[in-house]
């Protein structure tokens, strides 16, 4: 009898980075929602979720980001479009919206939490990659949604291969004090992408795994 790990083993082996999507196949709104929860439920630093998931429905924008993406159709090809954002500068307040967060969901004094506050607002003071701290936090979030994607049968496409700069100006991201980080296409495979038979490479546990 199969255990929930080897379903979820199953499914990861069944996943690949789609190149080819099938324009017709659409996603469900439903099934969409849920993958955007299970993005949401991703852990972070200090809890903190500096993200917004940016959702491309406007097929005309879908059109202008694929000069951004270099070409790659699956920005447009793909039922829905989702770009993953941090902060372009982080706020102080950030840290204080996450504490009153916290106060309202635990129903405990937002004072109680000041030794936590003191602690997470020390380290961040005091980094000096607050940027590279940020956009790490979006990979994440992409390895909960790929896992996600895998156990519904859903084929996505994690991309870095795009223009940052032309993502921000097509969606208006700075005047929201956001900056694109990464960029999933979801969906449905189509018939003609070689790669979705091709046989999975991955170096074996003995390859990769130390033991001390």
């Amino acid at each position: 009898m199969k255990t929930q790990l080897d379903n979820y083993l199953d499914a990861l082996n069944w996943r690949y980075s789609t190149k080819v999507f099938d324009p017709a196949a659409k996603l469900s709104e439903e099934t969409f929602t849920q993958l955007l929860d299970a993005a949401r439920l991703s852990a972070s630093s200090f809890g903190l979720q500096l993200w917004k998931f940016v959702v491309v429905k406007n097929t005309e924008l879908r059109q202008q980001l694929l000069a951004e993406t270099y070409g790659q159709t699956q920005v447009v090809d793909a039922s829905h479009l989702l770009v993953l954002c941090r902060p372009n500068k982080y706020e102080p307040q950030m840290l204080q919206a996450h504490l009153e967060k916290i106060a309202e969901v635990r129903k405990v004094p937002v004072e109680s939490l000041d030794g936590f506050k003191q602690y997470a607002g020390g380290y961040i003071a005091k980094s000096q990659t607050l940027d590279i701290w940020m956009s790490s936090q979006l990979y994440i979030v992409l390895g909960n949604l790929l896992s996600a994607c895998a156990i519904a049968k859903v084929d996505a496409c994690p991309m870095e291969g795009f223009s940052k700069d032309g993502y921000d100006r097509v969606l208006g991201l700075e005047a929201l004090n956001l900056r694109s980080g990464l960029v999933i296409p979801m969906g449905y495979r189509g018939t003609n992408d070689k790669y979705a038979t091709a046989a999975k490479v991955r170096y074996s546990l003995d390859e990769i795994v130390i033991t001390k």
